[in-house]
């Protein structure tokens, strides 16, 4: 539990804001163009954000987003599936794993194209309720008590631990799939992280760094770690006490199944699936509205409104690689097709990071673009 509140903190988050918090800083208060490239300003200058470097930075961020929503779109059709198998007993053969990529991609670029308040939000704000609703089932009818003491003590585990568990590097102990996933959910977050770091960008504009920051890092963090104390710490209690054999339903149907096989351990089992279902499929749905309005302010010049057809477009790109990557590798190769192209953006958000605290540390934004009043927030707004 404390490895996958790990996996889900502050360090998947430390990736979105090394991109969107500069992102915003710099457009919304130094009027430089929406693009990823622009974590670069306190390097290039804004004279220089139109060069090769920058253009090249741009094309790593369309690479890494596209790489990043793929494998997410190929694991959640491959989930979606191997539930309905669990369900029904329905085989499924690669065709139908098509299919189910199209529809999801249809239903996202149809989300999208509705635009960020239409669309975006009202799935998000649909995803909550929801999620509520799920989370109060597996609390009421799980071990509630259990959990709580398991969610206290995974929490206090990752916070004592957290340093260890960063530089953790898999050697002696039979460890060894702790690095390697860790490695890979890094790798994975960070090729979301332009995506991820725009559509923050896009969404923040007269917030204050403080908030952007304590809001990802508290709120999110918390978010997580509640979901998967109380999911799945259920999962692992329900194991031990032979109520349900969650390892063999994973390992007969694959990894995806698990929370089909918990929510069908509890009253009403069929009813919670559905619903469980439906939540898989629209929580992605939001993730790839980001990733695909992202993808169209990338390669639109930083336009933040793209053309419908721009949407459309690399909505259905995104759904094509997933469904080539499905086809002809399986988890395997979406797990790799991440972490070759995440890593190279790495480098990026390190030099985003460093190079954005310096700046802070060392110029004063425009006066005109600050309030300067006694009630002036205690740190940089975004604002134009």
């Amino acid at each position: 539990m404390a490895y996958t509140i790990f996996h889900y903190g502050v360090s998947a988050w430390g990736g979105y804001l090394a991109i969107g918090i500069p992102v915003a800083y710099f457009t919304y208060n130094y009027d430089a163009p929406f693009r990823v490239s622009t974590v670069l300003y306190p390097v290039l200058g804004p004279g220089r954000l139109d060069g090769v470097l920058a253009r090249t930075v741009d094309t790593l961020a369309v690479v890494a987003t596209i790489g990043g929503i793929a494998t997410g779109l190929g694991f959640i059709a491959t989930q979606l599936l191997t539930g309905v198998t669990f369900v029904t007993g329905i085989e499924f053969t690669d065709r139908e794993t098509l299919v189910a990529i199209v529809g999801i991609t249809v239903l996202f670029t149809f989300s999208l194209v509705a635009g960020v308040s239409r669309g975006i939000r009202r799935v998000s704000q649909f995803n909550i309720g929801l999620m509520g609703l799920l989370l109060g089932v597996a609390l009421v009818f799980g071990p509630t008590l259990a959990l709580l003491n398991t969610g206290t003590a995974a929490f206090g585990t990752y916070a004592t631990n957290f340093f260890e568990m960063s530089l953790f590097t898999g050697a002696g102990g039979g460890a060894e799939w702790t690095a390697n996933w860790t490695v890979f959910y890094w790798s994975w977050w960070i090729a979301w992280a332009p995506f991820v770091g725009l559509f923050l960008a896009r969404i923040s504009r007269g917030r204050t760094i403080r908030t952007v920051v304590a809001t990802a890092f508290l709120t999110m963090t918390a978010t997580s770690a509640v979901w998967f104390t109380v999911v799945g710490g259920s999962s692992v209690w329900l194991q031990h006490t032979g109520a349900v054999d969650l390892l063999t339903a994973t390992e007969t149907f694959g990894d995806g199944v698990a929370g089909f096989a918990l929510f069908d351990a509890f009253p009403g089992g069929a009813v919670w699936q559905a619903l469980f279902f439906i939540l898989v499929t629209t929580f992605f749905v939001t993730s790839a509205d980001s990733s695909t309005l992202a993808l169209g302010m990338l390669t639109t010049g930083g336009k933040r409104s793209p053309s419908p057809l721009n949407r459309t477009f690399w909505g259905s790109a995104q759904g094509l690689i997933a469904a080539v990557l499905v086809v002809v590798g399986g988890a395997s190769a979406l797990r790799s097709s991440v972490i070759v192209t995440g890593a190279p953006f790495a480098i990026v958000c390190i030099v985003a990071f460093i190079g954005f605290l310096r700046w802070l540390r060392s110029s004063t934004p425009p006066p005109e673009h600050l309030n300067t009043s006694a009630d002036a927030p205690a740190s940089p707004a975004f604002e134009d």
